[in-house]
Parts: structure tokens; C-alpha cells; sequence
């Protein structure tokens, strides 16, 4: 006989072993023990106590219970489903395994399957107070609010003082923005259980929305010391990120990671500080990290469209732009759905403006992912399919920024709003609910009518579509998550957007994009997905800055320095530009470049690292000054020998604060209208001598001007007599006028069937 055959014999001679014996009673004893000890809290004894009693008897059902709760409070999803499953298999009709069930799926963020849960288990206990809060904070979840409404109510009126019914009812008020109310219902609960941990936590995260950031970290802190939770280290981060303590925020953000896996808003809260911060790669990763965990396709978005910040090398953006684009190919053919898509979609493609390339293509095609994945961004206002001229023969038009306050929006287009002839128009203004600036109040009261939006896709959808306009103008597309995301939406019958964000919207619902001819190259159509309409002169009304004029010294700058100053958003520095700082700084040995911090630290060391490289030690001669008010960064750019306009992603507003206090800009027109503005102010007002053709001629112009005081003296005498036909310009406003009186007769465009 083989030795394989012996083998075999002995593996069939095996004894076989007799079945595990189990001990019911003993086990539900041990179970009774943890029951107890869970309901105080100490859940060390209790998992210990289960332990024991799904030793002595596997199938325990209660144990089963706690076990899959445990793994809920650990993170451990799918490990708690299982064991529920076991529960639910011995005692289908249990209500509180139901509930459990409801639990982890809310904490997988499955919200029709919690619902289901919660529902069997009401079905099964009708009277079952837990699950009728815990449905009613599910339906929320879910953006049911009228359901969410009925349920949270009808558990407080079975039980007034229920803890999560009262917490979940504030939070459905703060839902509603209503911030007030939502701090009523936080504080009953917090009287009911006034060392929950969660009381602490919901009160700080209302403090918090109110703005009261320091009050909100004690109430946080407090929160973390009676119970350490994923949510609460969260919600503290957030709290930091506005309080501007980035390192601490990321801590935190990193705490609730690691004390709750699963919990992947906070490693997407992670991911959006880490871009914020310029680094992209390492939010690309949280994002994919998050999708990876959850299966929200809106991470997978986000991981596919962050973009450098400030880019090591124009490689790096050419690099990060067809990443994206194959991303999105990818995900065009992918079934993807966004619900809430401006809570979980809170980034735009801002970045994408400022990489020195058309982005057309780019742009249409994120486009086209969201409309496919959002059904409710293809909204249609009734009034659309048959619009109805005002009696008073009036066009309704409608201006909307969530910008439209004191910021270069508002700056830029106040005078334009307020100048259009009210005998010919009707204008409502769309302003953020926050918004309510001297600016905001001023402008109110030269309109028809202003209506204030929320940060609440369906309520600001409501807001827009209920005023019937006849256009709708948007001035900012692209800096703002709300606004871009109702341009996907029908809410007038004619849709334009203009260059608040000079780069084209990708979306189909804007028929129109106002630029002016000035600013546009000769292939202007080309960039833009929407039909470009160019008035002769640009679309704004400036007024000239008001502002409080200081010394150099108050900045620290020696009075008898040369100075070039670049007082531009860092990320405006395309890589492209650098060689024009590095001549300019050998050019003139005795000259610094005044530069201002950016919104995040790091901003200025990736630039520096950069600048490393590619100026050596011509970075000594650059000066950083710290960001400051509206009135003192006019007043630095009066003081300056030369302001710079950068290549690619020019100045706007900043060109027309130094021209109005005689400051030369030199530029270099772009390829792009993003890259042009100065140049077209210079047109406007017949300005030669600022403008070059190319670098070298750039570097040597400034330099001219910086060194030679009787060139400098002879241009400031020329913008001094020339400059006032550059503000409050009346010829924009009648341009503007006429053009919108144009498209309202030609009617709505055959793409208006989106």
C-alpha cells in the first residue's frame, strides 16, 4: 500500500467530533450581566460579558446584538451587519435587532436600507420610540424633511424629554437654517442629559454656525472629555480650519480617522484642508481613500478634479490636467449618483482658471459627469415653458453672486446693477442670506427688489425660480459650489454669466457669456461653451477706491527703495512667469518684489520652494507683507515704483485700483481674456506704453520705470490725465443695457430645452 493511501485511511478512521455543547441559560445569564453593564456605560465589562455568553451558546441573540453594537461604536460596519444578520436570522421579529440593523446602515450612510430597517422594526413595535427617532433623523439624512418632520414629531409626542428625538429634530432645524430653533431642541436635550456626550457636541456644533467659534471648542472639548468620538473630533477640526489653526485641524481631522475608520468625512474634511493648503496629491489620495471605504461616488469626483494650487513646474499642471480629463472619461461612462450634491459636492473647479491653457473641454466635461449623476441640477422652473411678459412691460432681470457684498464682485458690478434704467428693466438681486454689508444695503435700495438665498441647493432653487425673471445673470460661475451648481438648473428662460470668473461655464443651461471686445483674442468663440456676446467697452462700472493713503514706512519699506509690487492671489503665479521675475530682480541689483501673504501659510513655502530653483538667490530680494485691509493694500500699491501684472491670469480690479492712484502696471496681453484686462482698461482709456509684446521688452519696461524717475513721472502724468474715462464708465452701462434688451428679444435659445 502507498504511503498516500495509508494517509487517507488514517484521515478516514478520524473520529468524528461530537457537536459543541451549549449552555443556553448560562449564556443568557452572562447576557443579562452585559445588558446591564452596556446600560451604564461600561462597555468593557459588557463586551467582556458577552464574550462569555456567545461561548456558552453562539446563537444568544441579545448577545449577538451587542457584539454587531460594539463593532458599530469601533467602525466596524460590515463585521456588525454579519453578526445582526445572525441575530435577525434566530429572532426575525425582534425590534431591537431591526433597529441595530438601522444603525450600522446609517453609519454606512445607506439611507434606504436604514429606512427599511427602522421600519420593520415599527413595524413589529409600533410604540417603539427609538426607532421612531432614529427613522425620523434617516429620512433627513435622506432630504425628506416633510417625512423627517412627521416622524421626529410623533416620537416626541410618545416621549417629550427622548433624548435623540430631541436632537435630531434640532438638527433638523439647523438643516433648515434655522439656527435658533435648532439651539432650543440642543438645549433640551442637553437638560435631559446634561453629561451626554453628544448634548455637548450638538450644542458646540450650533455655536459654531452661529460663528461663536470659541464657545463652540469649549462645548466640543467638553464633549471629547466625556466621550472621544470620530464625529465631535471632526466637527473640532472644522471649528480650527475656521479659526485658521490648520496644523490642529488636521490633527484632529486624523484623530477621528483613526478613532473611527469608516467615519470618511473626516477624511474627505482632511482631504478638502490639504488641497485648500496646495497639497493636491495628498487630498487626491483622502478623496480616493474615502470613495474606497464608502462607495460616494461624489469622493471619486473629488479625487478626479483636485488640482495644484501652486504647481512645482508647468509640467505638473499639464500633468494634473490630463489626469483629470481621463478621470472624467472614466467616470462619463460610469453610473454614478450624487445625492445632496452641494452638501457633499463643496468644491468647484476654481483652480482650473489659472493653469495657462483653454479649459473648455475640461470644463464640459465635468459638466456633462454632474448633470448625468444629479437628476435635481436638471430642474425647470414653471414659468420657463411659458414665460409672462410683467404688466408694466418691464424685462426682469436678475443678478445672482453669492460674492455680490463688499469683494471685488460686488466692487465690480454695483454701479452696473444700480445703472440699468429702471423704465426698461426690473432687477432683483440674488444676495447670500449672510450678506449684509454697507454694500449689499446700499445696492438694495437702488434695486426693484432683493431676495437672500440659502446655502441649501432646493431652498435657493425655490428663492431664484419664484421670482419669474426673464434673464438670470450670473456674475461668478465657478467661485462658488451653490451657484455653479443652480446654473445646471432652467430657473429663467434666458441664462448668461459674465467674467467674475473669466473662464467659460461648461454648462449648457448658460446660453450666454458677456465679455468685451477689448479683452478677447481674435479666438475668443473658441474658449467658451456658451455664445459670447462682446460689448466695445468692459462690462463694469469701478468706482475709484476710497482709502486712507499711508507712508512706506508704515509697511516697513525703506522710503528711498525701489519697488515692484505683485499684490496678486499666489496662486495667479504660473510657473510661466517666473523667468520674467528672475531678469527683472538681475536686471535691477537695488529693486525688491513686494509680495502678500496668501489665504494659507503654505501657500508662500511652496512658492518659495519653487522659487528656489528657478531665481536662486534672487529670492532674497523678495519681500513678504502680511495680508491686510481693503484701504491699506491700495495704498501699497500707491507707494510702489511698479506693479506687475502676471502672465496667464492677469489683475482686474487691481489694475484699476493702480491706475487710479497713478501707479504704472505693465503687461503683457495672454492668450486668454483671463490674461487681458489690463490691457483692455488701457484701450478704454487710450493708455499707450504699458503694454508690451513680449518678455524682454516687459522686463525692460519695468525696469525703465522703476530706476528712471522722469520716465515714471511722464507715464503717471499721462494715466493722471487719462484715467477718469476708466471709471464710472456710462457708455458699459448703455452697452450692457442694450445687449440684454437684444437677447431678451431674440428669446430663449434652442438650448433652453435643458
Amino acid at each position: 500500500m502507498s504511503s498516500k493511501s495509508k494517509k487517507r485511511d488514517k484521515k478516514k478512521k478520524k473520529p468524528a467530533q461530537p457537536p459543541r455543547k451549549i449552555y443556553p441559560e448560562k449564556a443568557e445569564a452572562q447576557y443579562r450581566e452585559a445588558a446591564v453593564a452596556y446600560q451604564r456605560g461600561d462597555m468593557a465589562q459588557a463586551e467582556g460579558f458577552v464574550k462569555k455568553a456567545l461561548a456558552l451558546d453562539p446563537g444568544n441573540p441579545g448577545s449577538l446584538n451587542l457584539k454587531a453594537l460594539f463593532h458599530c461604536a469601533r467602525g466596524e460596519i460590515s463585521q456588525g451587519l454579519n453578526v445582526i444578520k445572525r441575530a435577525l436570522a434566530i429572532k426575525p421579529s425582534s425590534h431591537f435587532y431591526h433597529n441595530t440593523r438601522g444603525n450600522l446602515l446609517v453609519a454606512r450612510e445607506d439611507w434606504d436600507e436604514a429606512l427599511q430597517a427602522y421600519r420593520a422594526a415599527l413595524r413589529f413595535e409600533p410604540g417603539f420610540v427609538d426607532a421612531q427617532a432614529n427613522l425620523g433623523y434617516c429620512l433627513l439624512r435622506a432630504g425628506r424633511l416633510g417625512q423627517s418632520k412627521t416622524a421626529l414629531e410623533k416620537a416626541l409626542a410618545a416621549n417629550r424629554d427622548h433624548f435623540d428625538a430631541l436632537s435630531h429634530y434640532g438638527r433638523y432645524h439647523m438643516t433648515l437654517g434655522d439656527y435658533d430653533a435648532a439651539g432650543k431642541y440642543y438645549e433640551r436635550a442637553h437638560a435631559v442629559a446634561p453629561n451626554h456626550a453628544m448634548a455637548h457636541g450638538n450644542l458646540g456644533l450650533i455655536e459654531a454656525l452661529k460663528g461663536r467659534l470659541s464657545e463652540a471648542l469649549v462645548h466640543y472639548q467638553k464633549s471629547l472629555s466625556l466621550e472621544p468620538r470620530a464625529e465631535v473630533h471632526n466637527n473640532t477640526g472644522n471649528c480650527l480650519k475656521e479659526l485658521k489653526r490648520y496644523d490642529e485641524a488636521a490633527a484632529q481631522f486624523r484623530l477621528a480617522v483613526t478613532l473611527d475608520p469608516s467615519y470618511v468625512k473626516a477624511r474627505a474634511n482632511l482631504g478638502d484642508l490639504l488641497q485648500d493648503q496646495g497639497d493636491w496629491q495628498a487630498a487626491r489620495a483622502e478623496y480616493q481613500a474615502a470613495f474606497e471605504q464608502s462607495g460616494a461616488a461624489w469622493y471619486l469626483f473629488k479625487a478626479v478634479t483636485v488640482l495644484p494650487v501652486i504647481a512645482a513646474d508647468a509640467a505638473e499642471i499639464e500633468s494634473a490636467h490630463a489626469a483629470m480629463r481621463a478621470g472624467l472619461s472614466q467616470l462619463e461612462t460610469m453610473d454614478l449618483n450624487f445625492p445632496e450634491p452641494l452638501g457633499n459636492l463643496n468644491r468647484t473647479l476654481f483652480f482650473l482658471a489659472y493653469g495657462g491653457a483653454p479649459v473648455r473641454d475640461l470644463q464640459c466635461q465635468a459638466a456633462r459627469v454632474l448633470r448625468r449623476a444629479c437628476p435635481a441640477l436638471s430642474y425647470r422652473a414653471e414659468h420657463v415653458a411659458a414665460p409672462t411678459p410683467r404688466q408694466d412691460g418691464r424685462i426682469a432681470v436678475g443678478f445672482i453672486s453669492r460674492y455680490l457684498r463688499n469683494h471685488t464682485i460686488g466692487r465690480l458690478y454695483r454701479h452696473l446693477i444700480s445703472g440699468l434704467p429702471r423704465d426698461r428693466f426690473h432687477v432683483t438681486l440674488f444676495v447670500h442670506e449672510q450678506s449684509h454689508d454697507d454694500l449689499v444695503q446700499g445696492l438694495a435700495a437702488e434695486v426693484d427688489q432683493t431676495l437672500s438665498f440659502p446655502s441649501h441647493l432646493a431652498r435657493a432653487r425655490d428663492v431664484v425660480a419664484g421670482a419669474r425673471c426673464d434673464l438670470l445673470f450670473y456674475l461668478d460661475i465657478g467661485m462658488d459650489i451653490g451657484t455653479y451648481l443652480l446654473a445646471f438648473m432652467r430657473l429663467a428662460p434666458i441664462q448668461l454669466a459674465t467674467i467674475g470668473h473669466p473662464v467659460t461655464s461648461g454648462i449648457e443651461t448658460i446660453d450666454y457669456f458677456v465679455s468685451s471686445r477689448g479683452m478677447e483674442p481674435e479666438n475668443a468663440a473658441e474658449h467658451y461653451s456658451e455664445e459670447l456676446l462682446l460689448t466695445e467697452v468692459p462690462a463694469m462700472v469701478i468706482e475709484p477706491p476710497r482709502f486712507q493713503t499711508k507712508t512706506r514706512a508704515d509697511f516697513g519699506l525703506d522710503p528711498a527703495g525701489r519697488y515692484f509690487v505683485c499684490p496678486q492671489s499666489l496662486f495667479k503665479f504660473h510657473p510661466d512667469y517666473d523667468p520674467i521675475l528672475r531678469d527683472l530682480l538681475a536686471a535691477d541689483e537695488k529693486a525688491e518684489l513686494l509680495l502678500i501673504e496668501g489665504a494659507f501659510p503654505r501657500w508662500r513655502t511652496l512658492l518659495m520652494q519653487r522659487w528656489a530653483r528657478t531665481l536662486g538667490d534672487l529670492t532674497a530680494r523678495i519681500r513678504w507683507l502680511p495680508r491686510m485691509s481693503q484701504s491699506d493694500f491700495v495704498s501699497l500699491i500707491q507707494l510702489a515704483d511698479v506693479m506687475l501684472d502676471p502672465h496667464h491670469f492677469g489683475g482686474g480690479m487691481t489694475s484699476y485700483e493702480a491706475l487710479s492712484v497713478g501707479t504704472p502696471v505693465v503687461t503683457r496681453p495672454g492668450s486668454m481674456m483671463c490674461g487681458r484686462v489690463t490691457d483692455a482698461m488701457y484701450r478704454r482709456i487710450g493708455l499707450t506704453g504699458l503694454t508690451v509684446a513680449d518678455d524682454a521688452a516687459y522686463v525692460a519696461r519695468a525696469t525703465t520705470l522703476a530706476a528712471d524717475p522722469g520716465a515714471r513721472e511722464a507715464v503717471v502724468a499721462e494715466m493722471t490725465r487719462l484715467k477718469d474715462a476708466a471709471f464710472m464708465d456710462g457708455e458699459a452701462v448703455a452697452q450692457v443695457a442694450e445687449l440684454l434688451r437684444s437677447v431678451y428679444e431674440r428669446g430663449p435659445r434652442p438650448r433652453e430645452l435643458w
